[in-house]
Order: structure tokens, then sequence, then C-alpha cells
């Protein structure tokens, strides 16, 4: 109490003029018709224009929840829905997660996503997009992992061109839109706007998942070509994948492992 009246005396003046300027305002906006024309169109300006802003923050946080349903509903589909699975030759589980951080512009780039071992994330386990692949788990902590994403040097993925001739595709240092087919035969009908896909070899992509398409066809060494491609990863607007837990993973593993024995 004795804060607020030594406050109240150091700041008389500026209370009373303060008070005097609102009792004008009040008068005049309640006595000349043209104030109170001009104060009623401002307030129901910002009358109009706040309802506006919170109209759309609801329909943002509506659509952000229709967004998760139906991410988890596509997850669901994929995981239930046989006859696709079979058609895809896909065994395996997608798990739904959030990019929580992400890094592509420095060397050690990474990708943060809200799920882990208590949702039953693998290490090695793919990532990818509805539309392109994102990565593999480089690490799994309790509820969260890290996913190495595929524009780093030292990723290869098995890939099938037009789903049926084999390459491998690499990330060199550049766009992280665009990536390299290499060691692909001179002799294979490849051309500019054929579609790449993951073959699902090594058990770590789904098989047959979109990748990009082929803009570019240089001959490299004698009898072979590198195709650039375009990914279709949408790495500036990441915020919803897929985790490929593969069922097949771990008994391709133990046939490479009896291989080198």
């Amino acid at each position: 109490m004795r804060r607020l009246l030594a406050f109240i005396k150091k700041h008389n003046y500026l209370i009373t003029f303060l008070l005097i300027e609102l009792i004008a305002f009040v008068f005049s906006t309640s006595l000349n018709a043209v104030h109170k024309s001009a104060w009623f169109n401002t307030r129901l300006q910002f009358v109009a224009f706040f309802n506006q802003w919170s109209s759309s923050v609801r329909e943002y946080i509506n659509l952000t929840y229709t967004l998760d349903q139906m991410q988890y509903m596509t997850a669901s589909t994929l995981n239930k829905t046989t006859s696709y699975m079979e058609q895809k030759r896909i065994r395996g589980v997608f798990i739904p997660a959030h990019v929580v951080s992400m890094e592509l512009a420095g060397k050690r780039k990474y990708i943060i996503i809200n799920r882990g071992e208590i949702d039953g994330v693998k290490q090695f386990a793919g990532v990818v997009a509805p539309v392109g692949i994102v990565g593999v788990v480089s690490a799994v902590g309790k509820n969260y992992s890290l996913v190495k994403p595929i524009i780093s040097r030292d990723i290869r993925v098995s890939v099938l061109i037009n789903r049926k001739y084999w390459a491998t595709m690499v990330w060199e240092p550049s766009d992280p839109q665009v990536a390299f087919l290499i060691d692909v035969p001179v002799y294979l009908p490849i051309k500019v706007g054929d579609s790449v896909f993951t073959s699902g070899a090594a058990g770590i992509f789904p098989p047959m998942w979109t990748v990009g398409e082929v803009i570019e066809l240089t001959e490299e060494e004698v009898g072979f070509i590198k195709a650039k491609v375009t990914l279709f990863t949408p790495w500036r607007r990441l915020t919803r994948v897929f985790i490929f837990n593969s069922q097949d993973k771990e008994e391709w593993d133990s046939l490479r492992q009896k291989l080198l024995m």
C-alpha cells in the first residue's frame, strides 16, 4: 500500500493528466455525433480484426489437429491394408512422427523426431515423408530419435529406375533437392523424366516408395552414365514423417553376417 501511495505521489501530475484526457475523450465521444461515429467505427474495426485473428488461430489449431489425425489414420491404413502391403512387397510397421528439430546446412546434418524406444523405433530404421524419403535413424532415445538425412555424403540408397532398373543413389554437396545415380550401365533405356523409387534392399526403406525424377544424364566412365535426380522430399516444409520398422532387416543382416564369416 505504501509503495502504491509513493508511486501516485511521485507521478501525480502524469496520472492527473491521463485522467483528464480520459474524461475529455469520454465526453467527446458521447456528446459529439461525429466523434461518436468515428469511435464506433474504430471499435468495430478492432473487434472485427480481433475476431478474424481469433478465428484464424482456431482454424490453425483445428487444421493441425486434423492433419495429426490424418497422419495417424494414414499410418494405420498402411499397417492394416494387407492388399497394399502385399502389392508393394512391404513387410514392416509404419510409425507416424513429427519433426522436432532439423539442421541441413552444416557438415553434420541431422533431424530429430518425437518418437523413441517407447514407441518401438529401432536404430537403422528408414524414415520417409508422404512423398519422398528422408533418412535413416542413427540413434534412438527413450522419447526421441536422431535421423541422418539422405543428403549426407556417407549414405547410399538402393533405388529402382522406372521400378525395374537397379541403381545406387548418392548425394554430393550442392543442392539438397538434388542427388545422383552412379554406375548406371549406358545400355539401360533411361531418359530424362524417368521416375526413381526405393528398391527395398537392405530392409531400410519400404520398397517402391517415390524418391524423385531423373532430370539430367551425363556420361562418366566408358560404359556408364551418371543420372541427376531431383528429390521429391520437401525439406523446407518437412513436419510429418513415417518411421519404417522392417520385419526383414534382422534376417537380411544375419544372412550378410554369415556371408562375411
